[in-house]
């Protein structure tokens, strides 16, 4: 296998990734920040309230993240 890309945004540990059926990657860890990619660029930072442990994807798009604040919060893009 070969590397195609590093993605760096993040500025602390990468605890959760989830793949969104159109090729969007979500992305999550301890520096409190959900970052969505799309071809190896960020094109979205959510903030959250403590570190991102999990994170899935729905149909229709709705993205679910947990972590250490003990809340599920469901994500939509308006």
């Amino acid at each position: 296998m070969k590397c195609t890309a590093t993605l760096k945004e993040h500025t602390d540990h990468v605890y959760a990734l989830a793949w969104r059926s159109d090729g969007v990657l979500a992305s999550g860890g301890s520096d409190k920040t959900i970052k969505l990619w799309r071809d190896g660029v960020c094109i979205a930072t959510l903030r959250e309230e403590g570190w991102v442990q999990a994170l899935a994807w729905r149909s229709g798009g709705v993205l679910a993240s947990a972590g250490t604040n003990r809340i599920i919060k469901l994500w939509r893009n308006e």
